[in-house]
This record gives C-alpha cells, structure tokens and sequence, in this order.
C-alpha cells in the first residue's frame, strides 16, 4: 500500500511538471522523462486506425461486464457508496468544479500581470501549483472509489490501449529515432514500471489539450 502511494505521488509530482502545459506541446506531440533519468520519451496523437482499434476493444470490454452483471455502473456506485459508506462522490464533483474555476480566475490574473511585478506573478504562480496539485488529489481519490463500476473500467482500458500505441523512445544510435515502447496492449500490461502510469497520465494530458 506504501508503495502504491509513492507511485501515485511520484506520478503526480511529474505531471506536475511544465512539460504537462498547452505551450510544451508541438506537433501534436508531448515530450517527458523519467525522474533522475536521461531517457527522453514522447506521446503523440492517435491515428484514426489506432482509435478505431481502441473504441472497438472498450465497446467489447463494455460487453462483457454489462453480461456479467456483476459490475456496477457509475450512477448506482456512487448512490451505493453515500448510502453505505458515507462518500460523496457529487460532493467531490463540486470541490473539482470550484477549484477548477479559481484556477481559471487565478491564470487570468496572471496573465494581466507585468513583468515587473514579480512578486505578484509568483504569488500567482504558486497559488495556480497548489490549485492543480488539489485537484490531482481530488480527482485520485475519486478515480479509486470509482475504479470498480463499468464507465470508469471501459474508459481506463480506452486511454490504456491508446497510450500503448502512442508511446515512443529516444533511441540514440549513429542517427536519433524514435521508436515504439511497447509492441502491444500485452506488453504495455505486463510492465510493471512507473512508465505505463506516467505514459497515461501524459498522453491524457495531450489527448484533451
């Protein structure tokens, strides 16, 4: 369980990160690195082929769990989880909303600030990082409570298969190229790094940018 959680944390402190801004993006492609590592990897955009591929493994998954029937959907998760448990998961919701607007009010006085008022712009700066790191943590918890019931489990394996396909290295031989890290979905399930984790986590962040 400690060892889950330094995961998580080490994850959230990467995306954390610069490189996960609008700016860092370019041709529709998002660079990274592993922390205390010179490997440098990247994700792009999925081709329409890949898509295809990734909606038509989630409508499958979607399937097979509605057949089971012993995977609850989200609406009666989260009725079930206030009722036995105590979790809001709409009270969750509505922190996420509230501080997703500061942070949108926060970044527009910041970008109204001079140069010269430095002070102001890293009180600003600071305030938008504390923004951003609680609603990581927000949005974790909620991602864990929720990780049982079909919505969550379709769209995670939907962003998954995605990110396998779409995840590249560095590889630095006579000529710089780039290559694929894992040859499949299978693959990508097999490793058991901390780069499938921050893979997603990455390629979300480009994917809705």
């Amino acid at each position: 369980m400690e060892e889950q959680q330094k995961v998580l944390e080490e994850v959230l402190h990467s995306l954390e990160d610069e490189s996960s801004s609008a700016e860092s993006i370019q041709d529709n492609k998002l660079m990274f690195a592993l922390e205390d590592s010179d490997e440098l990897y990247r994700v792009r955009m999925p081709s329409q082929k890949e898509r295809s591929i990734a909606i038509k493994m989630k409508n499958k998954e979607y399937w097979i769990l509605v057949k089971e029937g012993q995977t609850p959907f989200e609406k009666d998760l989260i009725k079930m989880l206030k009722e036995k448990q105590g979790v809001d998961i709409e009270a969750m919701q509505k922190k996420l909303d509230d501080l997703g607007n500061e942070l949108i009010q926060t970044s527009l006085s910041l970008a109204q600030k001079k140069d010269t008022e430095e002070k102001a712009i890293k009180l600003l700066t600071d305030k938008i990082l504390k923004l951003k790191y609680e609603r990581k943590i927000i949005v974790l918890e909620k991602s864990e409570y929720l990780a049982p019931c079909i919505d969550i489990q379709v769209e995670d394996l939907f962003y998954k298969v995605l990110t396998s396909f779409c995840t590249e290295k560095l590889i630095k031989d006579k000529e710089e190229k780039w290559e694929k890290v894992w040859n499949s979905y299978t693959d990508f399930e097999k490793d058991e790094t901390i780069l499938p984790l921050l893979a997603v986590g990455k390629f979300t962040d480009l994917f809705f940018h």
